[in-house]
């Protein structure tokens, strides 16, 4: 599956989106959650994986995982 490979630059890229959404998440920037879930649906255009597996494979990661 395509998670297991933390060196991948997608999921590099999509790491760090998820990250950067949080954050703005938790400190209820509007404007930073606007723009880095767009980029998660841009990254989602590019590879030609859903928004969905990259949620269900974030939320399902081990709790010791970096990514």
């Amino acid at each position: 599956m395509w998670v297991n490979d933390p060196q991948d630059d997608f999921l590099v890229r999509c790491r760090e989106a998820i990250y950067q959404f949080e954050a703005a998440d938790k400190a209820e920037d509007t404007e930073g959650r606007f723009y880095w879930m767009n980029r998660l649906a841009d990254l989602c255009n590019e590879s030609g994986i859903e928004l969905m597996e990259i949620e269900a494979a974030w939320r399902d990661r081990p709790k010791d995982s970096k990514l």
